[in-house]
C-alpha cells in the first residue's frame, strides 16, 4: 500500500499581517478535497512569531484547519536564528524554544507509514547552546540507529545549498559543524530523502543516494534580484511525496489558485518582509473558501 506525504513550508501567517492568507486558506481546502496521509509543516509557521507570540498562536489556529494528520517543525521566524548564524539580534532562546513547545507540543518527532520512517528535527536549535540542542542530538542519533527501513528526514533549513562543504556562516543554510554531524548520520543510516524549506524556492537534487528537497513558500517568492537562484523555481506550492514500497516519488504542485505574490520591489527597498506595513485579516475563517 502506498502513501502521499505533503510537505508545506513557510506559510508566514499572521492575523495582523495578513498578505499570505488567501493562499493558505486554498491549502486548507485542497487537504480538506483530497487528505494526504500525512501533512509535514516545515517551518516559518508564521510572520514573526519570534517577536509578536500572538502571530505564532494564529499560526497554530490554522494548521489546526487541517483535515489530516499533521507534524509541524518551528523556523528562524517561530523561534528565532542560531546565534551562530549573522543575525545574533534574533536568536532563538530558551523562552522563544519553550512558547514553541507549549504551543504546538514538539520540535522533533517520527511517524512510521509502511516501510519508511518519517523523522523531523529543530534545525533552528543547530550550534545554539540550549540543552535541547544536545538533547536532540542524542535522540536523531539513538533514533537512526534503531530505524529499519528507508528513512525521510524534515528540517526548516536546507543543509546547504550549492556545496555540501561550503565553510560560509549564513542565515540560508545550516551551519557547517551542524551539516557534518548530520551528514555524517545520512551516511551511516539509509535516509532516502532531506526535506527542508526556508529559501522560498522549489529544488530537488540528489547528493549520493539521498534526494535533497527545497520545498517552496506557500506566502511569497523570495526573488532578490541580487541573488542567484541556485537552480530553484521561484514559484509558490507544495511538495507531494508518494511512497510505494521503498521507493519515493516527488514533484512540486503550484495550485492554479494560489497568487504568486513577488516582494522583488520591497526587497530593493533594503527592508525584509518583517518590515510590511499592517495588513489585518479581515474575515473570519467561516467567510474562508
Amino acid at each position: 500500500m502506498g502513501f502521499r506525504i505533503v510537505q508545506v513550508s513557510d506559510l508566514h501567517l499572521s492575523r495582523d499581517r495578513a498578505y499570505f492568507f488567501d493562499n493558505w486558506d486554498v491549502f486548507v481546502g485542497l487537504i480538506r478535497d483530497d487528505p494526504p496521509d500525512l501533512v509535514v509543516v516545515s517551518g516559518d509557521l508564521s510572520f514573526d512569531g519570534w517577536g509578536d507570540p500572538a502571530a505564532l498562536a494564529f499560526a497554530r489556529e490554522q494548521i489546526a484547519r487541517l483535515e489530516a494528520p499533521v507534524r509541524v517543525l518551528p523556523g528562524n521566524h517561530d523561534i528565532g536564528e542560531c546565534p551562530a548564524g549573522p543575525r545574533p539580534g534574533r536568536a532563538v532562546t530558551q523562552a522563544h524554544h519553550r512558547r514553541f513547545l507549549d504551543l504546538f507540543g514538539e520540535d522533533r518527532w517520527t511517524v512510521a507509514l509502511g516501510a519508511w520512517t518519517l523523522i523531523g528535527i529543530d534545525s533552528e536549535i543547530f550550534q545554539s547552546g540550549l540543552e535541547a540542542e544536545a538533547a536532540q542530538r542524542l535522540w536523531l542519533e539513538a533514533t537512526l540507529a534503531e530505524t529499519a527501513g528507508p528513512v525521510a528526514l524534515f528540517m526548516h533549513k536546507p543543509p546547504y545549498l550549492d556545496d555540501p562543504d561550503d565553510e560560509r556562516v549564513t542565515a540560508g543554510w545550516c551551519d557547517p559543524r551542524s551539516r557534518r554531524w548530520l551528514f555524517g548520520l545520512i551516511d551511516r543510516h539509509d535516509v532516502r530523502v532531506v526535506g527542508c524549506g526556508h529559501l522560498h524556492i522549489w529544488r530537488h537534487v540528489r547528493r549520493g543516494g539521498v534526494d535533497i528537497v527545497w520545498a517552496p513558500s506557500t506566502s511569497f517568492v523570495n526573488a532578490d534580484e541580487r541573488k542567484p537562484d541556485h537552480g530553484g523555481t521561484h514559484r509558490v506550492g507544495f511538495v507531494d511525496y508518494r511512497l510505494e514500497g521503498t521507493e519515493a516519488e516527488i514533484r512540486f504542485v503550484e495550485p492554479a489558485l494560489f497568487a504568486n505574490i513577488d516582494l522583488r520591489n520591497w526587497f530593493r527597498s533594503g527592508r525584509s518582509a518583517l518590515h510590511l506595513p499592517p495588513r489585518p485579516l479581515c474575515r473570519t475563517n467561516n467567510e474562508s473558501g
